[in-house]
């Protein structure tokens, strides 16, 4: 059996996905515990499912497209590694659900040098 995925979709796909790295980063500034609790990334919708202690405002939510949007337009490279997971810890990526890893780690980051926006394991 042979398994192919339609370009276009894999593509939009990957934007979603990149996008709930941008979404987590942005919500930090209103939640500095907050992580990830799921998501759903498919190739016309996103879903993303945080912890928070309180309901973030109509000016906050605009402040997080914007600074999203911001992001999407600057065209920040996306780099995927594999390394250890004390490697990337070393990196500063960051582990938002700390019993799925074992010693080998994808890691997502986005940006680079000081424009470095995220860096998380995936």
């Amino acid at each position: 059996m042979k398994l192919q995925v339609h370009p276009q979709q894999r593509y939009a796909k990957m934007r979603a996905h990149t996008a709930t790295h941008l979404l987590h980063t942005a919500l930090i500034k209103y939640f500095p515990n907050t992580k990830q609790a799921g998501s759903l990334v498919d190739s016309d919708v996103l879903r993303f499912d945080f912890y928070a202690d309180t309901l973030l405002t109509a000016q906050q939510l605009k402040e997080i497209e914007t600074t999203i949007n911001a992001h999407i337009y600057q065209s920040l490279p996306v780099e995927i590694t594999e390394t250890s997971l004390e490697e990337a810890t070393k990196l500063g990526a960051k582990a938002f659900f700390e019993e799925k890893y074992g010693d080998q780690v994808r890691v997502v980051s986005i940006g680079e040098g000081k424009t470095t926006i995220s860096t998380e394991l995936c």
